[in-house]
């Protein structure tokens, strides 16, 4: 940590600049970003803070991912790609990128005619809009949870119970996202979907999964840059 407050300015290696400062006991972090694809549009000011009692390395690198690093994804869709690829390339995850300003696309496969484990998909339709969306397969029960978690930031209202209905890992996924439902999907009893109340976000449980141990599958159709890097992070977090 004294390392990291030593410095004035952090560079991250693709290519992103924040300055650090102490005022009266706080801890500043601010950074000046490009947040639109239009050229006579002013850098917008992203500041934080927090108190230096409170600023271990941890906490500072969290605010940096929670509060700072999502603001420079937001340009157009280049800018999302190098944003989003920074989890998985720092797991060295060997997933392939593409795309222009107004699309890029994430995709990993695993060679053994499945569907692509990791697919995200950002766009910028016009001006000052980026959108994400993402499709995570064969996960296990704890990294779907993870992810789930990472995406959905308001307490949901809880439904009624549904435990005992569905497969083991379907009951796993309910108890720990309170809110969430689940019901047989139309394709057939082979899938089970558990899903928020507005659809936003969505998990399929596969009986034949590819990979039994990992059988579940995370959809969010249309989400924030922002949301999209936490949930990332999670997918990479350790198991």
């Amino acid at each position: 940590m004294s390392g990291l407050l030593s410095s004035a300015l952090l560079v991250h290696p693709l290519g992103f600049h924040c300055a650090l400062d102490i005022h009266a006991n706080t801890l500043q972090i601010s950074a000046f970003v490009t947040t639109s694809r239009n050229p006579a549009q002013d850098v917008e000011a992203v500041t934080v803070t927090m108190p230096v009692e409170d600023a271990d390395g941890e906490a500072v690198a969290e605010m940096l991912h929670n509060e700072v690093l999502p603001h420079f994804g937001r340009q157009d869709a280049i800018a999302a790609l190098r944003l989003l690829s920074m989890p998985l390339r720092d797991a060295k995850i060997p997933a392939v990128a593409q795309g222009s300003t107004s699309r890029t696309e994430i995709e990993l496969r695993l060679g053994d005619g499945g569907n692509p484990v990791i697919t995200v998909v950002m766009t910028s339709p016009h001006d000052d809009s980026v959108q994400v969306g993402l499709l995570l397969d064969r996960l296990t029960t704890d990294r779907a949870i993870r992810c789930a978690r990472a995406a959905l930031h308001d307490q949901l209202l809880t439904v009624g119970p549904t435990r005992g209905r569905f497969a083991p890992d379907v009951d796993t996924v309910l108890d720990a996202l309170p809110g969430l439902s689940a019901s047989q999907s139309q394709a057939g009893p082979r899938f089970t979907i558990i899903r928020t109340p507005d659809d936003a976000l969505k998990i399929r449980h596969d009986a034949h999964a590819i990979a039994p141990d990992a059988p579940l599958g995370l959809a969010i159709p249309d989400t924030t840059v922002a949301t999209a890097y936490a949930v990332l992070r999670a997918y990479t977090a350790a198991e």
